[in-house]
């Protein structure tokens, strides 16, 4: 199983979906989707309509988050897990994580809930999530994770550089080995040779997401790899050259947002 291999993932949108499915605990403690079945789940939302305003949208991701994960929390992860969203409330990202719902149930999500977070539409499209701790504490008005955090890898290394607890070996930043998967460009969906404003937004974002690789790339050049698929961007380049792999520390997983 992929979840072997790393010792955190984060993920962003449907990446975040794919981080979640990959490291959820099964009943046996495995992992309970292998990578084929988890990018099978993915695969099937997408055709089905993945994204697009309005609730109808928003329910048919609820249920089949519902049926993929049911009664599964953060605390329910073989290996931490972290996924972004947009809070409406605080107007600030919000970070949901494995070692926060450890230390408070104000802070453990239902892994279902937070797919529907990282994945939901924009305010403007009326595809708001409503997400609320199992403990009913905390109350959180979300919108997709690629509006504020479409990369998570710096906030995946910041979250094991500060996390003693679960990474008592990574002392400083060259103790991390960063596998960054990229996403590459959604179909052109321009029209009339004019961007629409969710095409203003969907540049802006992942011109956003290739500066966080970029950075990361120089803050940890021996021991960071970023893959970008179908076409290379500057991150890319430069990291295919980077020496990789030699560390055993923290192995973190990111997945950028997916736009579709």
């Amino acid at each position: 199983m992929l979840a072997d291999f790393f010792d955190v993932a984060a993920g962003s949108g449907a990446g975040g979906v794919l981080a979640a499915m990959l490291f959820a605990r099964g009943p046996r403690g495995r992992p309970m989707y292998s990578a084929e079945d988890a990018l099978a789940f993915l695969l099937r939302r997408v055709r089905r309509g993945w994204s697009g305003g309005g609730g109808l949208v928003v329910r048919r991701h609820a249920a089949a988050f519902g049926k993929a994960f049911g009664e599964l929390t953060l605390r329910d992860t073989v290996r931490p897990v972290l996924v972004p969203c947009y809070d409406l409330a605080t107007r600030a990202p919000f970070l949901f994580s494995r070692a926060d719902a450890a230390e408070s149930p104000a802070y453990d999500f239902w892994l279902r809930d937070v797919c529907a977070a990282t994945c939901a539409a924009g305010a403007g499209s009326g595809a708001a999530v409503e997400v609320v701790s199992v403990d009913g504490a905390t109350r959180i008005t979300a919108v997709g994770g690629g509006v504020a955090l479409g990369n998570p890898t710096a906030a995946s290394i910041t979250h094991v550089l500060n996390n003693r607890r679960e990474f008592p070996a990574a002392a400083s930043i060259d103790d991390l080995l960063v596998m960054s998967i990229g996403t590459g460009e959604a179909a052109d969906r321009r029209a009339n040779g004019r961007a629409r404003p969710p095409e203003v937004a969907r540049i802006a974002a992942e011109g956003v997401s290739d500066m966080v690789g970029i950075k990361c790339l120089f803050a940890v050049p021996a021991s960071f790899r970023r893959t970008q698929t179908p076409q290379q961007t500057a991150a890319n380049k430069f990291s295919d050259d980077a020496p990789c792999f030699h560390c055993t520390h923290a192995r973190v997983m990111t997945i950028s947002c997916i736009w579709v």
